[in-house]
Order: structure tokens, then C-alpha cells, then sequence
């Protein structure tokens, strides 16, 4: 009778441990649900920093970043972006990640990497890319054909190695990629962010 009962036990605890994680992701779910229909975007913040909390997935971690760059806090926006393209599960949602950090970048003066993210998100997309990225592609190229780049910049662009797509469809290589080097040399593959 002992047995059974420790045998029914373990067995409910297994059984246990094994819903928690998806007991979380529903919670996570319905804070999202909550902070997407949330009018007042420190709430929805609120919200959103909750979902990842107990659920860390892209949608979240995406959208906290489209509303942290609403607000103007581009460190925090950078963070997200960043914890968004590590949790994407195809090249287009790391596409997604990627591009808007390379618009940030770009607002910050940060010209060749923004430049570089972008291209490298434009590639991994699926056609077509959307109108934004193309956009904001378009403008970085303009604003990096007139304004002056130091050396070092252009250097680290060219000495950045293979960046590959979350599925592994795509690989992009820079002209003159620096051996031993892998990634976008971006706050993401830096570790400034976490």
C-alpha cells in the first residue's frame, strides 16, 4: 500500500512539473492578451515585463520593445530587441528583431551598424520585406552617404563574421570577414545588453 501511494505520488509530481511550464506560458499568454488591449502603454508595459517574466517568448519580448521605443527608452527597447531575436523561431521573426534594433541604432548616430543589422535582416526575411524595413533601409543608406565614417567604424563592419539565420537557411558574410569572429557586432553578440 506504501508503494502505491509513493508510486502515486511521483507520479503526480512528474505529471506536475510537466504542466507547470505550460500553466506558465497560459499566464504569460493572458498577461500579452492584457497588454495588447491596454490603451495606456506604461500599463501595457507593465503588462508585457510580466509575460516575459513567467513566459519569455518572442511576441512579448517583441512587442515590449516596439512599446519601450514608443516611449523613447532605447536602452531598454535594445534590451528587448535583443531578447526577442534570441528567442525567434524563424528567420523571418529574427529578420523582425534584427531590423528594429537597426533602427535604433540608426536613430542613435550608430550609422554602420544600423546599416549592417538591417542588411542582414532584409536577407534573412522572406520576400517581400515589409514596407518599414525597406524604408528605414533606404534612409540609413541615404544618412550613411552623407555624413563622414571613421575608419575604425568601417572596420568593424567588414571584421564581423558570419551571421546565420535562426532555421539556417540563410548565411550572410561580409566582404573581408575576420576569421574566428562569428555574429553581428551588435550590442546582442557584444553582451552590453541582456
Amino acid at each position: 500500500m506504501k508503494r502505491c501511494v509513493g508510486l502515486g505520488s511521483l507520479i503526480f509530481l512528474l505529471f506536475w512539473a510537466n504542466l507547470s511550464p505550460a500553466m506558465d506560458c497560459r499566464l504569460g499568454s493572458e498577461y500579452y492578451h492584457r497588454a495588447r488591449s491596454e490603451p495606456d502603454p506604461a500599463r501595457s508595459i507593465e503588462w508585457l515585463n510580466q509575460s516575459v517574466r513567467v513566459c519569455p517568448n518572442f511576441n512579448a519580448w517583441y512587442m515590449l520593445g516596439l512599446m519601450y521605443t514608443q516611449q523613447k527608452d532605447t536602452d531598454s527597447a535594445m534590451a528587448a530587441f535583443c531578447q526577442a531575436e534570441d528567442r525567434a523561431v524563424s528567420s523571418k521573426t529574427q529578420a523582425l528583431a534584427l531590423a528594429r534594433r537597426g533602427e535604433l541604432l540608426a536613430r542613435t548616430g550608430q550609422l554602420p551598424r544600423a546599416l549592417q543589422s538591417l542588411e542582414v535582416a532584409r536577407r534573412f526575411h522572406p520576400a517581400p520585406a515589409p514596407a518599414w524595413l525597406e524604408a528605414s533601409l533606404k534612409s540609413t543608406r541615404i544618412k550613411i552617404h552623407q555624413s563622414l565614417i571613421t575608419a575604425a567604424d568601417i572596420t568593424q563592419v567588414f571584421a564581423s563574421g558570419v551571421q546565420t539565420s535562426r532555421d539556417g537557411r540563410f548565411a550572410v558574410r561580409p566582404a573581408n570577414a575576420g576569421a574566428g569572429r562569428t555574429g553581428l557586432d551588435t550590442p546582442c553578440a557584444l553582451g552590453r545588453h541582456p
